[in-house]
């Protein structure tokens, strides 16, 4: 299917409605487009939004071929559409099928050569290697010998990281292993062995989340870099190692100079992206930690500061128009509410901020991930799971409390 249908009115598919994706349905509502969502899970909240026309429920995306079987399948009530992705894996499914899917939709991904560049680790951290960018120290073993030989001159803590995200995500539930010894690494990397996991360990660069910084920009199909813009992280979840609760846009040259670098090091890259460096306290040097190749969580920040990546992408692939935009709004904070009301409850000793440090972002101009009153029921929809979940909580507590009163030895 081209890119240009005529009059036809093209249908923005966005794969998932979760967080991320509720900020490209809102992003795209912005411009008066609504779209059709694509869900597995009953707890994506954007599926309630008011910017979505339409929801089909898909299988899970850890079986990409059912999925991709399932877009073909509902190619009649999808049609003519273009389908967002919104995860690394759906990235890698729409990539593997493109030919296929090209059939019946505008597939905006680069080929499977080009995107496993930067969903496998490894492939990122070699293009940086040409590129002459700092990244962390790290090695991808095949074995458990193999991890202790070069370990040896490694410092504790290290990371053990997935060349790919999501399918680590599924099995352990958690994005990677933080290890304090080598008892602790046999430990982890007998499991990532034990599950045919392809991984990294890497050192851990020191410094609190405010040194991470990120350039999010939107390559168009010539190659050209067309729109950028920074913000640093303040918060994470969880802290030092996790994805963001709070951040900000900043301006920060030397980070989008390196980051415009590495980008002339994949050429046939094309659509949204971000590329993270963390600045190394010991060398104060920039260090690539990782890049996306999709729109990201907070894009409707960046759309708010005034870089719509869902509506660029949306413009070049339907309407073939390459819009550049070279201005946004700096100290314009983002906020995951309720992230941050918890981790900075529960794990402020660990992250070692003063009280001002949490307060300030409420206090500037800021937005929230989730939570708007021109769009509710997705905020509703939210804070109502996490009720159920806490009242499933406290039952579960209660439920332990009594049976140990009453000398019983339940498990649970």
């Amino acid at each position: 299917m081209g890119s240009n249908m005529g009059t036809l009115k093209i249908n923005p598919i966005v794969l998932q409605g979760t967080e991320l994706g509720l900020g490209v349905v809102r992003s795209l509502g912005m411009t008066n487009i609504k779209s059709i969502l694509i869900y597995s899970s009953k707890h994506e909240i954007a599926r309630v939004s008011k910017y979505v026309s339409r929801v089909y429920k898909c299988p899970p995306w850890s079986n990409i071929e059912e999925v991709k079987d399932f877009l073909i399948k509902k190619r009649d009530d999808l049609q003519p559409g273009i389908l967002i992705p919104t995860t690394d894996l759906q990235i890698e499914a729409l990539a593997r099928y493109k030919k296929e899917l090209m059939k019946y939709y505008i597939v905006p991904v680069p080929d499977f050569k080009i995107a496993k560049l930067f969903f496998d680790k490894k492939e990122t951290c070699e293009i940086a290697k040409k590129a002459g960018i700092d990244y962390p120290i790290t090695f991808y073993p095949n074995s458990m010998e193999e991890a202790l030989k070069n370990v040896k001159d490694m410092q504790f803590p290290l990371m053990i990281k997935p060349r790919e995200h999501d399918r680590f995500y599924d099995v352990f539930h958690k994005k990677l292993f933080i290890v304090g010894d080598i008892l602790e690494l046999e430990k982890k990397l007998a499991l990532c062995f034990e599950h045919n996991f392809r991984i990294m360990v890497t050192e851990i660069i020191p410094g609190l989340d405010n040194q991470l910084y990120e350039y999010n920009f939107y390559v168009d199909k010539s190659g050209e870099i067309i729109a950028g813009l920074c913000d640093v992280k303040l918060r994470q979840i969880p802290p030092n190692y996790g994805v963001a609760r709070v951040l900000k846009t900043v301006v920060n040259l030397e980070v989008e100079r390196i980051a415009k670098k590495f980008l002339n090091y994949i050429p046939g890259f094309f659509g949204p992206g971000q590329l993270e460096f963390k600045l190394d306290p010991r060398d104060k040097k920039y260090k690539l930690i990782e890049m996306n190749g999709r729109i990201t969580l907070q894009n409707e920040l960046y759309t708010k500061a005034g870089i719509n990546f869902a509506h660029l992408y949306y413009q070049e692939w339907v309407n073939n128009k390459s819009i550049k935009v070279d201005k946004f709004l700096k100290d314009f904070y983002w906020v995951h509410l309720f992230n941050d009301i918890v981790l900075s409850i529960f794990q402020h000793n660990e992250e070692k901020y003063s009280i001002k440090d949490y307060i300030k972002p409420y206090l500037r101009k800021h937005m929230y991930g989730i939570e708007s009153f021109s769009d509710p029921k997705p905020m509703i929809l939210f804070w109502s799971q996490k009720g159920r979940n806490a009242f499933k909580f406290f039952v579960w507590v209660f439920r332990i409390l009594l049976s140990r009163k009453k000398g019983q030895n339940v498990v649970y």
